[in-house]
């Protein structure tokens, strides 16, 4: 009578583990994937800012009708501090390493 395989024996016969052309397959196409998101991101990003610059314009063009003027650089410390408020929000915490600036996202370190 044979001897019944064990389950923890997983060799090229066992059908359930994939052979290296999959595994290769499937992490070029993880790594396009991931390069797309970046893409998106970095759109998202910029749109981002652009709608900031804008609303900071708007909010200039008010006070100047309202009478009082804001110089830029009084802006500029209310700013950072909505970006500290949003941080993890805004900044993708989790692409904060020394692969940030690699992956093309300069700052986030």
């Amino acid at each position: 009578m044979p001897r019944p395989r064990p389950h923890f024996n997983i060799g090229p016969e066992d059908a359930t583990v994939p052979c290296v052309h999959t595994l290769r397959h499937l992490v070029r196409a993880g790594t396009e994937q991931i390069r797309d998101l970046k893409t998106v991101l970095m759109t998202v990003w910029e749109q981002a800012e652009e709608v900031e610059r804008a609303l900071d314009q708007a909010d200039d063009l008010i006070k100047t009708m309202e009478g009082g003027e804001t110089a830029g650089h009084e802006r500029e410390p209310a700013r950072q501090q909505r970006r500290t408020e949003t941080d993890g929000v805004l900044q993708f915490p989790a692409l904060r390493s020394p692969r940030g600036t690699e992956m093309g996202f300069p700052g986030l370190m």
